[in-house]
Protein backbone atom coordinates (compact mmCIF):
# COMPACT_ATOMS: atom_id res chain seq x y z
CA UNK A 1 0.00 0.00 0.00
CA UNK A 2 2.63 2.45 1.14
CA UNK A 3 4.47 1.79 -2.05
CA UNK A 4 1.12 2.65 -4.34
CA UNK A 5 0.98 5.92 -2.71
CA UNK A 6 4.64 6.83 -3.45
CA UNK A 7 3.53 6.09 -7.29
CA UNK A 8 0.81 7.85 -7.64
CA UNK A 9 2.59 11.40 -5.55
CA UNK A 10 3.14 12.09 -9.48
CA UNK A 11 -0.08 11.91 -10.82
CA UNK A 12 -1.61 13.98 -8.32
CA UNK A 13 0.56 16.37 -7.16
CA UNK A 14 0.05 18.88 -10.27
CA UNK A 15 -3.94 18.68 -9.73
CA UNK A 16 -3.29 19.49 -5.70
CA UNK A 17 -1.24 22.39 -6.68
CA UNK A 18 -3.04 24.42 -8.76
CA UNK A 19 -6.69 23.64 -6.90
CA UNK A 20 -6.49 27.10 -5.98
CA UNK A 21 -5.42 28.37 -9.39
CA UNK A 22 -8.99 28.36 -11.59
CA UNK A 23 -6.75 29.80 -14.48
CA UNK A 24 -4.41 26.92 -14.88
CA UNK A 25 -6.97 25.60 -17.15
CA UNK A 26 -6.34 21.84 -18.09
CA UNK A 27 -5.72 22.89 -21.47
CA UNK A 28 -2.40 25.03 -20.51
CA UNK A 29 -0.78 21.76 -19.10
CA UNK A 30 2.19 20.67 -21.23
CA UNK A 31 2.35 17.04 -20.34
CA UNK A 32 5.40 17.59 -18.71
CA UNK A 33 5.31 17.00 -15.11
CA UNK A 34 8.54 19.46 -14.27
CA UNK A 35 7.22 21.98 -16.88
CA UNK A 36 3.37 22.02 -15.38
CA UNK A 37 4.63 22.21 -11.31
CA UNK A 38 5.96 25.48 -12.67
CA UNK A 39 3.49 26.65 -14.77
CA UNK A 40 0.95 26.15 -12.10
CA UNK A 41 3.30 28.46 -9.59
CA UNK A 42 3.88 31.04 -11.83
CA UNK A 43 -0.35 30.94 -12.62
CA UNK A 44 -1.32 30.82 -9.08
CA UNK A 45 1.00 34.03 -8.55
CA UNK A 46 -0.33 35.87 -11.80
CA UNK A 47 -3.40 37.54 -10.22
CA UNK A 48 -1.51 38.35 -7.23
CA UNK A 49 0.60 40.37 -8.57
CA UNK A 50 0.77 44.24 -9.88
CA UNK A 51 1.33 44.82 -13.96
CA UNK A 52 5.01 45.17 -13.64
CA UNK A 53 5.50 41.86 -11.96
CA UNK A 54 3.35 39.96 -13.99
CA UNK A 55 5.47 41.03 -16.92
CA UNK A 56 8.16 39.24 -15.66
CA UNK A 57 5.62 36.12 -14.59
CA UNK A 58 3.45 36.37 -18.41
CA UNK A 59 7.33 36.29 -19.98
CA UNK A 60 8.21 32.87 -17.88
CA UNK A 61 5.45 31.39 -18.56
CA UNK A 62 5.25 32.15 -22.43
CA UNK A 63 9.14 30.87 -21.74
CA UNK A 64 7.84 27.37 -21.02
CA UNK A 65 5.34 27.23 -23.95
CA UNK A 66 7.91 28.29 -26.39
CA UNK A 67 8.70 25.48 -28.59
CA UNK A 68 6.87 23.94 -32.09
CA UNK A 69 4.61 21.60 -29.53
CA UNK A 70 3.51 24.25 -27.30
CA UNK A 71 3.18 27.48 -29.59
CA UNK A 72 -0.73 27.27 -30.08
CA UNK A 73 -1.26 27.20 -26.03
CA UNK A 74 1.53 30.26 -25.66
CA UNK A 75 -0.18 32.11 -28.39
CA UNK A 76 -3.76 31.01 -26.40
CA UNK A 77 -2.74 32.04 -23.25
CA UNK A 78 -1.59 35.52 -24.05
CA UNK A 79 -4.46 35.97 -25.85
CA UNK A 80 -6.91 35.32 -23.33
CA UNK A 81 -4.57 37.22 -20.99
CA UNK A 82 -4.94 40.46 -23.33
CA UNK A 83 -9.06 40.28 -23.29
CA UNK A 84 -9.48 40.02 -20.33
CA UNK A 85 -6.82 42.43 -19.16
CA UNK A 86 -7.46 45.73 -21.26
CA UNK A 87 -5.76 47.67 -19.12
CA UNK A 88 -2.52 45.91 -18.60
CA UNK A 89 -0.25 48.73 -19.90
CA UNK A 90 1.78 45.58 -21.56
CA UNK A 91 -1.00 44.03 -23.85
CA UNK A 92 1.07 45.62 -26.69
CA UNK A 93 4.14 43.71 -25.62
CA UNK A 94 2.05 40.20 -25.62
CA UNK A 95 0.54 41.03 -28.53
CA UNK A 96 3.94 41.62 -29.81
CA UNK A 97 4.72 37.87 -28.71
CA UNK A 98 1.98 35.90 -30.18
CA UNK A 99 2.67 37.98 -33.94
CA UNK A 100 5.99 36.99 -33.63
CA UNK A 101 5.25 33.27 -32.99
CA UNK A 102 2.78 33.49 -35.71
CA UNK A 103 5.75 34.90 -38.00
CA UNK A 104 8.33 32.30 -36.77
CA UNK A 105 5.92 28.91 -37.77
CA UNK A 106 5.20 31.54 -41.07
CA UNK A 107 1.72 32.05 -40.85
CA UNK A 108 2.64 35.50 -41.89
CA UNK A 109 -1.63 36.70 -42.29
CA UNK A 110 -2.05 35.95 -38.98
CA UNK A 111 0.92 37.62 -37.69
CA UNK A 112 0.07 40.53 -39.73
CA UNK A 113 -3.71 40.98 -38.13
CA UNK A 114 -1.86 40.58 -34.64
CA UNK A 115 0.69 43.39 -35.41
CA UNK A 116 -1.87 45.86 -36.61
CA UNK A 117 -4.07 44.88 -34.01
CA UNK A 118 -1.67 45.81 -31.37
CA UNK A 119 -0.73 49.17 -33.11
CA UNK A 120 -4.55 49.91 -33.53
CA UNK A 121 -5.62 49.41 -30.33
CA UNK A 122 -3.04 49.24 -27.61
CA UNK A 123 -1.14 51.78 -26.46
CA UNK A 124 3.09 51.93 -27.29
CA UNK A 125 5.40 50.30 -24.79
CA UNK A 126 9.13 50.82 -24.77
CA UNK A 127 10.71 48.21 -23.95
CA UNK A 128 14.68 48.50 -23.28
CA UNK A 129 14.98 51.57 -25.40
CA UNK A 130 12.77 49.80 -28.33
CA UNK A 131 8.97 50.84 -28.99
CA UNK A 132 6.64 47.74 -29.37
CA UNK A 133 5.04 49.84 -32.06
CA UNK A 134 7.71 50.80 -34.36
CA UNK A 135 9.18 47.21 -34.39
CA UNK A 136 5.46 46.24 -35.53
CA UNK A 137 5.38 48.78 -38.07
CA UNK A 138 8.68 47.21 -39.49
CA UNK A 139 7.18 43.97 -39.37
CA UNK A 140 4.53 45.04 -41.21
CA UNK A 141 6.67 46.88 -44.03
CA UNK A 142 8.68 43.42 -44.05
CA UNK A 143 5.68 40.75 -44.38
CA UNK A 144 2.91 42.98 -46.17
CA UNK A 145 2.64 41.55 -49.45
CA UNK A 146 0.07 45.31 -49.80
CA UNK A 147 1.71 48.21 -51.78
CA UNK A 148 -0.67 50.81 -50.27
CA UNK A 149 0.00 49.08 -46.45
CA UNK A 150 3.48 49.34 -46.69
CA UNK A 151 3.11 53.03 -47.77
CA UNK A 152 1.03 54.10 -45.37
CA UNK A 153 3.09 52.00 -42.52
CA UNK A 154 6.52 53.80 -44.02
CA UNK A 155 5.00 56.50 -43.49
CA UNK A 156 3.60 56.40 -39.93
CA UNK A 157 6.97 54.92 -38.70
CA UNK A 158 8.69 57.93 -40.33
CA UNK A 159 6.85 60.85 -38.88
CA UNK A 160 5.81 58.90 -35.77
CA UNK A 161 9.05 56.82 -34.30
CA UNK A 162 12.25 58.41 -36.09
CA UNK A 163 14.22 57.92 -32.74
CA UNK A 164 13.88 54.35 -33.04
CA UNK A 165 14.72 54.31 -36.53
CA UNK A 166 18.83 53.28 -37.18
CA UNK A 167 18.60 55.02 -40.49
CA UNK A 168 15.64 57.34 -41.59
CA UNK A 169 17.36 57.95 -44.77
CA UNK A 170 17.40 54.59 -45.32
CA UNK A 171 13.67 54.36 -44.96
CA UNK A 172 12.63 57.04 -47.49
CA UNK A 173 14.72 54.99 -50.16
CA UNK A 174 12.89 52.25 -49.70
CA UNK A 175 9.54 54.09 -49.80
CA UNK A 176 10.55 55.67 -52.72
CA UNK A 177 11.16 52.51 -54.46
CA UNK A 178 7.86 51.40 -53.59
CA UNK A 179 6.01 54.87 -55.12
CA UNK A 180 8.36 53.73 -58.28
CA UNK A 181 6.77 50.65 -58.13
CA UNK A 182 3.04 51.49 -58.43
CA UNK A 183 3.90 54.33 -60.82
CA UNK A 184 3.32 57.18 -58.32
CA UNK A 185 6.68 59.45 -59.92
CA UNK A 186 6.15 62.63 -58.32
CA UNK A 187 6.07 60.92 -54.79
CA UNK A 188 9.01 58.69 -55.00
CA UNK A 189 11.02 61.91 -56.35
CA UNK A 190 9.68 63.75 -52.93
CA UNK A 191 10.88 61.01 -50.96
CA UNK A 192 14.26 60.40 -52.65
CA UNK A 193 14.55 64.26 -52.13
CA UNK A 194 14.13 63.74 -48.28
CA UNK A 195 16.45 60.66 -48.64
CA UNK A 196 18.92 62.96 -50.20
CA UNK A 197 18.97 65.05 -46.77
CA UNK A 198 20.81 62.39 -44.93
CA UNK A 199 23.86 61.69 -47.04
CA UNK A 200 25.74 59.21 -44.11
CA UNK A 201 22.51 57.04 -45.17
CA UNK A 202 23.67 53.54 -46.40
CA UNK A 203 21.50 51.49 -48.94
CA UNK A 204 23.13 47.57 -48.57
CA UNK A 205 24.59 46.57 -52.13
CA UNK A 206 23.53 49.74 -52.94
CA UNK A 207 27.03 51.86 -52.60
CA UNK A 208 26.36 54.53 -54.76
CA UNK A 209 22.52 54.61 -54.17
CA UNK A 210 23.37 58.53 -52.82
CA UNK A 211 24.78 59.57 -56.26
CA UNK A 212 22.38 58.10 -58.45
CA UNK A 213 19.74 59.51 -56.60
CA UNK A 214 20.57 63.02 -56.97
CA UNK A 215 21.36 62.32 -60.54
CA UNK A 216 18.11 61.01 -60.63
CA UNK A 217 16.38 63.99 -58.74
CA UNK A 218 18.41 66.29 -60.67
CA UNK A 219 17.27 65.10 -63.44
CA UNK A 220 13.73 65.04 -62.51
CA UNK A 221 13.98 68.93 -62.10
CA UNK A 222 15.29 69.82 -65.40
CA UNK A 223 13.79 70.74 -69.06
CA UNK A 224 15.50 67.74 -70.67
CA UNK A 225 15.21 69.41 -73.91
CA UNK A 226 19.04 68.77 -74.95
CA UNK A 227 17.74 64.45 -75.38
CA UNK A 228 16.99 62.94 -78.86
CA UNK A 229 15.20 59.79 -79.69
CA UNK A 230 17.84 58.86 -82.25
CA UNK A 231 21.30 58.36 -81.20
CA UNK A 232 22.86 58.39 -84.91
CA UNK A 233 20.75 61.95 -85.33
CA UNK A 234 22.49 63.45 -81.99
CA UNK A 235 26.16 62.07 -82.61
CA UNK A 236 25.63 63.51 -86.12
CA UNK A 237 24.72 66.96 -84.89
CA UNK A 238 27.79 66.76 -82.15
CA UNK A 239 30.07 65.93 -84.66
CA UNK A 240 29.31 68.73 -86.98
CA UNK A 241 29.81 70.98 -84.26
CA UNK A 242 33.04 69.84 -83.25
CA UNK A 243 34.05 70.13 -86.97
CA UNK A 244 32.51 73.77 -87.27
CA UNK A 245 33.51 74.64 -83.86
CA UNK A 246 30.07 75.77 -83.54
CA UNK A 247 29.92 76.41 -79.22
CA UNK A 248 25.89 77.69 -79.20
CA UNK A 249 25.00 73.87 -80.58
CA UNK A 250 27.60 72.09 -77.90
CA UNK A 251 26.04 74.13 -75.19
CA UNK A 252 22.48 72.88 -76.36
CA UNK A 253 22.76 69.46 -77.04
CA UNK A 254 25.34 68.92 -73.88
CA UNK A 255 23.53 67.16 -70.87
CA UNK A 256 22.18 70.22 -68.17
CA UNK A 257 22.07 67.47 -65.60
CA UNK A 258 25.00 65.37 -64.53
CA UNK A 259 27.32 66.38 -66.86
CA UNK A 260 30.75 64.62 -66.68
CA UNK A 261 34.53 65.28 -68.08
CA UNK A 262 37.03 63.12 -66.28
CA UNK A 263 40.04 60.86 -66.96
CA UNK A 264 39.18 56.91 -67.25
CA UNK A 265 40.59 55.97 -64.06
CA UNK A 266 38.38 58.37 -62.11
CA UNK A 267 35.73 56.91 -59.79
CA UNK A 268 34.17 60.33 -58.91
CA UNK A 269 34.15 63.06 -60.93
CA UNK A 270 34.06 67.33 -59.36
CA UNK A 271 30.42 67.95 -60.01
CA UNK A 272 31.30 71.96 -59.53
CA UNK A 273 34.05 71.17 -62.18
CA UNK A 274 32.05 69.87 -64.74
CA UNK A 275 29.49 71.95 -64.62
CA UNK A 276 31.91 75.06 -64.93
CA UNK A 277 33.81 72.88 -67.97
CA UNK A 278 34.02 74.71 -70.93
CA UNK A 279 34.84 72.91 -73.98
CA UNK A 280 34.48 75.83 -76.51
CA UNK A 281 37.61 77.23 -74.99
CA UNK A 282 39.54 74.08 -75.91
CA UNK A 283 37.82 73.93 -78.97
CA UNK A 284 38.97 77.02 -80.20
CA UNK A 285 42.54 76.06 -80.07
CA UNK A 286 42.34 72.67 -80.89
CA UNK A 287 42.49 71.20 -84.90
CA UNK A 288 40.25 68.30 -83.84
CA UNK A 289 39.28 65.35 -85.27
CA UNK A 290 36.64 62.94 -84.83
CA UNK A 291 36.00 59.65 -85.98
CA UNK A 292 33.43 58.82 -88.41
CA UNK A 293 31.95 55.79 -86.42
CA UNK A 294 31.29 55.01 -83.10
CA UNK A 295 33.77 53.33 -80.81
CA UNK A 296 33.52 49.29 -81.11
CA UNK A 297 32.94 49.05 -77.08
CA UNK A 298 29.48 50.96 -78.16
CA UNK A 299 25.66 48.88 -77.29
CA UNK A 300 22.68 49.53 -77.28
CA UNK A 301 22.76 51.90 -73.61
CA UNK A 302 25.73 53.24 -74.17
CA UNK A 303 27.95 54.79 -76.91
CA UNK A 304 31.44 56.52 -77.30
CA UNK A 305 32.90 58.69 -80.25
CA UNK A 306 36.36 58.94 -80.34
CA UNK A 307 37.80 62.68 -81.08
CA UNK A 308 41.75 63.54 -81.34
CA UNK A 309 44.16 66.44 -81.46
CA UNK A 310 43.17 68.53 -78.16
CA UNK A 311 45.00 71.53 -76.39
CA UNK A 312 44.60 69.86 -73.27
CA UNK A 313 46.58 67.52 -70.90
CA UNK A 314 45.51 64.95 -73.28
CA UNK A 315 44.85 64.71 -76.89
CA UNK A 316 41.77 62.08 -77.23
CA UNK A 317 38.90 62.29 -75.34
CA UNK A 318 35.89 60.20 -75.75
CA UNK A 319 32.97 61.84 -75.70
CA UNK A 320 29.76 59.64 -73.73
CA UNK A 321 26.21 58.88 -74.83
CA UNK A 322 23.70 57.24 -72.60
CA UNK A 323 19.94 56.10 -73.10
CA UNK A 324 18.06 57.56 -70.46
CA UNK A 325 16.51 55.09 -68.56
CA UNK A 326 13.12 57.24 -67.26
CA UNK A 327 9.62 55.81 -66.71
CA UNK A 328 8.94 58.71 -65.09
CA UNK A 329 8.01 60.59 -68.13
CA UNK A 330 7.26 58.34 -71.05
CA UNK A 331 7.99 60.66 -73.63
CA UNK A 332 11.80 61.22 -72.58
CA UNK A 333 12.03 57.50 -71.34
CA UNK A 334 14.40 55.81 -73.91
CA UNK A 335 16.21 59.69 -75.39
CA UNK A 336 19.87 59.58 -75.79
CA UNK A 337 21.94 62.22 -74.36
CA UNK A 338 25.72 63.31 -74.62
CA UNK A 339 26.12 62.72 -70.79
CA UNK A 340 29.78 63.52 -70.59
CA UNK A 341 33.72 63.55 -71.51
CA UNK A 342 36.41 60.54 -70.90
CA UNK A 343 39.93 61.77 -71.14
CA UNK A 344 42.54 59.70 -72.54
CA UNK A 345 42.76 56.34 -74.56
CA UNK A 346 40.32 53.59 -73.64
CA UNK A 347 41.77 51.63 -70.46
Amino acid sequence: MKSLFLFLIPVFLPALFITGCERFEAYYHTGNYPDDLKLGGLFNLLEKEDYEIRYVIIKQIASIYDNPDNRNKKNQFLSNYVETHPADPFNSVYLFMVAETYEESNALPIALHYYQKLIKNYPDCVIEGNSIHAASLKKIIKNSPDDDFKIEYYKELISRYSDYIDDVGKHYYYLAQIYEKIGEWDQAIQSYRKFLNFPDSRIPGEPDANKKIRERVDFFYSNRNWTMPDLNELVSIIRSAIRTKNMGVLRKYRAKSNFFAMYWEQKNFDEEKAKIFNIGSFLLISDVVVSDKLDIDSNAKEAYLETRGWQYWVETWYLYFKKIDFPYDPEIDGNWEWAGIYFGNKL
